[in-house]
C-alpha cells in the first residue's frame, strides 16, 4: 500500500503539471497514465474510461483505488465551482505526502522501539551475570562471616 500511495503521489504532481497546462481533465489523466506503472496506471485508465462513457466524476472516480479520494475530492470540487483544478490536484498531493511522511515516521518510531524490547532482554541478564553476580559473590563470605 506504502509504495501505491507514494506512486499516486507521484501521478498527483503530474496531473497538476499537466493540468497547469490548460488542458481537460481527461487528456491530462489520459496523459498521465502511460508515465505510471501497474495499479496506478490502471486506475487512471478506468477513470478515463468511466468519463469517455459520460458516468459522473463521483462514478467515475469510483473505479479507481480507495487512495485516490484526496485527488478524485480536488477534481470534483473544482469542477463542480468552475475553478482550474491544476492548483486543487497539487494541494491534494501535497496532503497524500504529508500522510504517508508522518505514516512513515510513525513506522520508524515503532520500529526503534520494538528494536529495544530484545536489546533489553539480551543485555539485561548479561549485565546481571557480568557485573552484579560478581559483586554479589564477592561480598557474601565478609556478610556471612562478618
Amino acid at each position: 500500500e506504502d509504495s501505491t500511495t507514494t506512486e499516486i503521489t507521484d501521478a498527483a504532481l503530474l496531473l497538476h503539471l499537466a493540468l497547469a497546462g490548460g488542458s481537460g481533465v481527461i487528456e491530462c489523466l489520459e496523459a498521465v497514465a502511460p508515465a505510471c506503472r501497474g495499479r496506478v496506471r490502471a486506475d487512471l485508465r478506468r477513470v478515463v474510461a468511466a468519463y469517455r462513457w459520460g458516468l459522473d466524476h463521483d462514478d467515475a472516480w469510483a473505479y479507481a483505488a480507495p487512495q485516490w479520494s484526496p485527488v478524485a475530492m480536488a477534481v470534483g470540487l473544482a469542477l463542480d465551482h468552475g475553478a482550474a483544478p491544476a492548483e486543487a490536484v497539487r494541494a491534494a498531493a501535497e496532503r497524500l505526502q504529508a500522510r504517508e511522511r508522518a505514516r512513515l515516521e510513525a513506522a520508524a518510531g515503532r520500529a526503534g522501539t520494538m528494536l529495544l524490547v530484545p536489546l533489553a532482554a539480551m543485555f539485561l541478564p548479561a549485565f546481571a551475570l557480568t557485573t552484579m553476580l560478581p559483586l554479589v559473590i564477592a561480598l557474601a563470605p565478609t556478610r556471612l562471616t562478618g
